[in-house]
């Protein structure tokens, strides 16, 4: 789902855990006994982030000695930059480029945060991190959120390996399967902590070093934490053949490789071994393009639930505020990146490939977010009211003053127009959803 591991080039390997929040505190325990960050090194971390990318590599910071930037939602700091002696690092910053020095050596983001559901543009931070860095530099992503809306594999460019992050972790808990964490780590990424933790850098990380331990058994043993939970493993098998189901029964139903045409594409330019002969009755050419169609029968109808409910919402500003992407957070400055931003009110930019995933907050003017979630489970309409583990600094930057939290609504592809307008029908039975209360109170 996440990898083509029919592409025999391949550079990642898979490592499995417990979870997403563990997988990655254990990634930054191995990074600090690497040494592969020291004293005067540089950490960037996205202020969208969830606290699990957030908190190991605070801790790094702090056991290392490195310097912790910040790349932010908004440009917090221009009239400070005024003032500024042109000398002086810059430690915050909503364009990446800003922070990236020869310094860096871990890049915390996440592909979709989870409060904003926007998705970043994986391969122009890897590219920019990699060539300012030398290579030097690691991107750890966060790609829980993305993942079940079938995203991740944009992040893995078999043509562009270069532009891939080092790391990408997600819960398959998340993508509607078993409860289990997955680490997706550049196999040379890999090799290289590995052999920082051997101290043994002469023998390992030449060509012929590397080859010598690049069995992925022997590779994947330092990470294991006790026998692993079989039958969540199994449940990953099942999650697969959940997925190709979707895209087996759209091919079916929906004129075959006529109207999937595209996704057909993508996969068929190289040949691969051991496939049947394509048909319009049978796709062949490996499972990867039944997930190549689930991706796109997934993303067709996410997106239109999320304008369905993101139409609803707007038509109720200000007494309701969407929580989203300003526009502000860039890879680069420059008009052609910010092409690649997309348009906040909608779903899906115009001049971009990027997506709006359907995670959608907003708070309420008049009444707190508890209240609206109470209500709603009272009309048996799951929703929920928290911080979602996001970071004080985004709070601070979206000036988001209810300590509550906000209403989150997460949509998937097996809901339906009709649960939305029933959702709506429940939030307008709330007294002072239309403005009967104080409407003097700023969200």
């Amino acid at each position: 789902l996440l990898i083509d591991d029919t592409n025999e080039d391949l550079d990642q390997m898979v490592i499995m855990g417990s979870n997403a929040s563990s997988l990655l505190e254990q990634l930054s325990r191995k990074i600090v006994a690497s040494g592969i960050v020291t004293d005067g090194d540089e950490i960037i971390i996205a202020s969208e982030n969830h606290l699990a990318n957030v908190t190991p590599w605070l801790n790094v910071a702090k056991v290392c000695g490195a310097t912790v930037k910040r790349w932010t939602l908004i440009d917090t700091i221009t009239n400070t930059h005024q003032h500024q002696d042109p000398q002086q690092a810059i430690t915050e910053s909503c364009i990446l480029s800003d922070l990236v020095t020869e310094k860096t050596k871990i890049v915390a983001i996440s592909h979709v945060s989870n409060i904003l559901g926007m998705e970043r543009d994986l391969s122009s931070i890897c590219n920019i991190v990699h060539r300012v860095t030398k290579n030097k530099g690691q991107i750890v992503v966060d790609g829980v959120a993305a993942a079940p809306h079938l995203l991740s594999p944009q992040a893995f460019d078999k043509e562009q390996l270069c532009c891939c992050p080092d790391w990408y972790v997600v819960s398959l808990h998340k993508m509607f399967g078993p409860h289990l964490g997955c680490l997706i780590g550049k196999r040379t990424s890999v090799i290289d902590l590995l052999c920082h933790e051997l101290n043994d850098d002469n023998v390992c990380c030449d060509d012929a070093g590397a080859a010598s331990i690049s069995d992925d058994e022997q590779l994947a043993k330092p990470w294991e934490m006790g026998t692993m939970n079989y039958e969540a493993c199994c449940g990953a098998i099942a999650l697969k053949e959940y997925i190709d189901m979707i895209g087996i029964k759209a091919y079916q139903q929906n004129g075959g490789r006529r109207k999937y045409n595209d996704a057909f594409t993508v996969f068929t330019n190289e040949s691969k071994k051991g496939t049947p002969e394509s048909s319009n009755d049978n796709p062949g050419c490996g499972n990867m393009n039944y997930v190549s169609i689930s991706r796109m029968c997934v993303q067709q109808v996410e997106t239109g639930l999320l304008h369905h409910l993101l139409s609803y919402l707007q038509s109720y500003a200000p007494l309701v505020r969407i929580i989203q992407d300003v526009g502000e957070m860039k890879v680069s400055h420059g008009l052609d990146v910010a092409m690649q931003q997309p348009q906040p009110q909608g779903p899906v930019g115009n001049e971009s490939n990027l997506q709006r995933i359907p995670i959608v907050c907003f708070i309420h003017r008049n009444i707190p977010s508890s209240q609206i979630v109470k209500h709603c489970r009272n009309h048996e309409v799951v929703c929920r009211a928290c911080k979602f583990l996001s970071t004080d600094n985004l709070w601070d930057e979206l000036n988001i003053k209810d300590d509550l939290g906000v209403v989150r609504f997460s949509l998937a592809h097996y809901n339906t127009l009709e649960e939305i307008d029933q959702s709506v029908r429940v939030l307008e039975m709330l007294d002072g959803w239309m403005g009967q209360k104080d409407d003097n109170k700023t969200p």
